[in-house]
């Protein structure tokens, strides 16, 4: 006679499944542990998707430009005008002391909120050497810059 194995018949594991697992040892039947080995493999594959995707984005940290492409352009205009300056006027014309007598920097006397308008204006600007330059910023007022006629 042959012995019923009843006992060891077990119910699926799977919510709502009526199907029985084949072997006692194993908490779901054949085709639920078949699904559940296919959700395995796509989450998987969505991982390594998700994981690429990032990796091709683009970093959303990117710093801003520093310059406009406005101010670029009015930038490398400016620097071929100072050079022209400097030649032109190769003796420092603020002459505060101590003076070097070399002018190496371009003076804007023309400030105020928007140095834009004024930046290539050559006529707001004189010709100083390093040591007049930073007695002008560092040392005067802007009082005494515009009674000296430094500063407009």
């Amino acid at each position: 006679m042959m012995k019923a194995y009843r006992s060891y018949i077990k119910i699926c594991h799977t919510s709502g499944c009526p199907n029985y697992t084949e072997n006692p040892m194993v908490d779901y039947c054949a085709s639920c542990a078949k699904a559940m080995r296919k959700a395995e493999k796509q989450s998987i594959k969505d991982d390594q998707k998700r994981k690429a995707a990032l990796l091709k984005r683009p970093d959303p940290r990117k710093t801003p430009n520093k310059v406009s492409e406005k101010r670029k352009a009015l930038n490398q205009e400016y620097a071929i005008l100072r050079e022209q300056f400097l030649k032109e006027h190769p003796k420092c014309e603020l002459k505060l002391q101590p003076c070097t007598q070399t002018s190496t920097q371009v003076h804007h006397t023309a400030s105020g909120w928007n140095k834009a308008t004024n930046l290539n204006n050559v006529a707001t600007w004189k010709a100083s050497c390093d040591h007049c330059n930073q007695f002008l910023h560092d040392k005067l007022s802007a009082q005494e810059a515009r009674d000296k006629g430094l500063k407009i």
